[in-house]
């Protein structure tokens, strides 16, 4: 799920990226290759009524002048694994259509993690 827009220490945009565990968001890394200039004004469309005033995590954390947002748009990366729930690798592919995110399963450590039934 994506969670925020943020820079990371050397300028670039990246998303903040969560998982769903139970009904509360878990914060799972950060989404930087992939993400462009271009790719996030073709997000800001997509994005911008979803922007929220404070983090949507359960856990607390902290980014210098993140875009929090609703955790209701689901993004498609590609990553290599998850290691203690965070991604590895991750790479942006794209926004998933039409999701339903109690049907995803992700796997960590042999585990699946809960899904919500509604975002």
């Amino acid at each position: 799920m994506l969670a925020g827009i943020a820079k990371d220490r050397g300028g670039r945009m990246v998303l903040v990226a969560g998982l769903r565990e139970g009904c509360a968001l878990r914060y799972a890394g950060v989404v930087g290759f992939g993400v462009t200039r271009r790719v996030v004004s073709s997000l800001y469309p997509i994005l911008e009524p979803l922007v929220r005033a404070s983090s949507p995590f359960r856990e607390r954390v902290r980014f210098a002048g993140c875009v929090w947002l609703e955790p209701r748009v689901r993004a498609e990366p590609t990553f290599s694994e998850l290691v203690k729930g965070r991604l590895r690798d991750p790479v942006f592919r794209g926004l998933v259509a039409r999701s339903a995110p109690a049907r995803v399963k992700v796997y960590e450590g042999g585990r699946r993690l809960v899904r919500c039934a509604a975002p």
